[in-house]
């Protein structure tokens, strides 16, 4: 069996779920950026709610993260994303 990217560990099959999750993340991060190159005063907590739901998606979708090393990938940069903006 191949890898299964829309697969929870906690869920079970939830392709809408893994697909909702990315896009959101994906988005909030790319209005972030568009914010902090317009000098935007709130593009710091969106990315903390951006960082928040890829963390929440890394954690609920593990199975694209293997072997376990690649895990630390996007939660070292989600967690480098939320100290810089505190």
């Amino acid at each position: 069996m191949g890898r299964q990217p829309h697969r929870s560990w906690l869920l079970g099959e939830q392709p809408a779920v893994a697909v909702g999750l990315t896009v959101a993340a994906a988005s909030l991060f790319a209005l972030a950026g568009i914010g902090l190159i317009f000098g935007a005063g709130w593009w710091g907590p969106v990315t903390v709610v951006a960082a928040g739901v890829s963390l929440v998606l890394t954690a609920l979708f593990l199975e694209p993260f293997k072997p376990a090393a690649w895990l630390m990938a996007p939660v070292a940069i989600n967690l480098g994303l939320l100290a810089g903006v505190m």
